[in-house]
């Protein structure tokens, strides 16, 4: 089985989704608008990525307009254009 990663780009008006090979080389891509409720973007996140060919992932990296963030729990305290707060983005995602 190929070594796939997931790339997640969390903007304050879209979210890009891609499965990227070992190579770093783009293998499928989605985007969704940004919901303002972090549970709604958890629901999209999901049927997105189901839609992919690649469900097994052996890393993630998430970029997000956050302003504060608690790296040892994994939590968006604040988001500079979104309403989320203290949210477990680490494990959710």
């Amino acid at each position: 089985m190929a070594i796939m990663y997931a790339g997640v780009d969390i903007g304050g008006t879209k979210v890009l989704v891609a499965a990227l090979d070992k190579d770093g080389i783009i293998t499928e891509q989605a985007r969704f608008p940004t919901p303002q409720n972090y549970d709604q973007f958890l629901d999209y996140l999901d049927k997105t990525v189901a839609t992919f060919k690649t469900h097994d992932f052996h890393a993630a990296g998430v970029g997000m307009p956050v302003t504060s963030f608690d790296r040892r729990e994994g939590r968006g305290l604040t988001f500079g254009n979104l309403e989320w707060r203290n949210v477990p983005v680490q494990a959710d995602v």
